[in-house]
């Protein structure tokens, strides 16, 4: 891919990066000479090294070539992930660095796909013997969209975006009403947000005075809330706490009201009769009479 000759004890080499001729000086123990810098055609991917850096090849050998360009059909990412944008081959396989050098790529938020926050996205390397993508510590700025990572070695390197799991969190716990009588119903509400980047399913378990009286299962979408709605009634009275996932409330159930007692010693079944009559006369006889006076 390249071309080298040796000038005085160092060496000068033509590489091909991102289509584009590059060239840099090493020594004869594979020290770079002068700092290299490339940057892909679409501008996402810069490579940088560092003067200083010592390049080998996968032999131990002096690093004769240098060779970076866009990987056309890299391989898939793990199950609940993307690759986003371009996935970039760095060339020769196994070549190696030290110090590491910097790889820093670019992405544009439109690229994201839904579910994917941009904190949960990495560089990774893939793994031709492994099979499968290995993560790389790496930093990344939400301000300026990039990602910065150093690498020790040439292999293929994409930015993988993880689909964060669903992830709860209960709020607005809602008793109502605070007082009820023995028998009546009591509705109990909180709210269940589902704040990662897949739906997913909770089971929200509602305990009563520290007993277990109801659960229910909320299916919630990705950064969406939901409903969990209890009804329950209690016939003693009391006070009684509320609890779900650490929320409390209470709800309180009233002494039901006594029956009206008849005062002792009046006997209803003689004198309730001669109240009838009573009632009927101061009713409908004055009303006779002045019929008679109007007659």
């Amino acid at each position: 891919v390249g071309s080298e000759m040796c000038i005085r004890d160092s060496y000068y080499t033509k590489t091909d990066l991102f289509g584009t001729e590059k060239s840099f000086r090493t020594s004869h123990s594979g020290e770079i000479l002068r700092t290299i810098e490339a940057t892909s055609g679409d501008g996402d991917m810069t490579l940088t090294i560092e003067e200083g850096t010592i390049a080998k090849d996968k032999d131990g050998n002096r690093l004769r070539t240098l060779e970076a360009a866009v990987y056309e059909t890299p391989p898939g990412p793990p199950e609940d992930a993307h690759i986003i944008g371009l996935a970039y081959d760095f060339g020769p396989d196994g070549a190696t660095f030290d110090p590491p050098i910097t790889l820093e790529y670019t992405y544009d938020p439109d690229d994201i796909p839904e579910g994917i926050a941009p904190e949960d996205m990495v560089l990774a390397y893939y793994d031709e013997e492994a099979g499968e993508w290995i993560e790389i510590p790496c930093t990344i700025d939400l301000v300026t969209n990039t990602i910065t990572a150093e690498v020790e070695h040439f292999t293929t390197f994409a930015v993988i975006g993880y689909v964060a799991p669903a992830a709860f969190s209960l709020s607005d716990l809602s008793v109502y009403p605070a007082e009820v009588q023995p028998g009546e119903t009591v509705t109990i509400t909180v709210s269940v947000a589902n704040t990662g980047g897949a739906e997913g399913d909770y089971t929200v378990v509602l305990m009563v005075n520290d007993v277990k009286e109801a659960e229910r299962s909320v299916t919630v979408p990705a950064h969406d809330t939901k409903d969990a709605i209890f009804s329950i009634s209690k016939e003693e009275a009391g006070s009684y706490s509320v609890v779900v996932d650490g929320l409390t409330d209470s709800f309180t159930v009233r002494e039901a009201p006594s029956p009206a007692v008849p005062p002792a010693g009046v006997n209803w079944a003689i004198l309730g009769p001669v109240v009838g009559v009573s009632v009927f006369l101061a009713i409908f006889l004055p009303a006779r009479l002045r019929r008679r006076e109007t007659g």
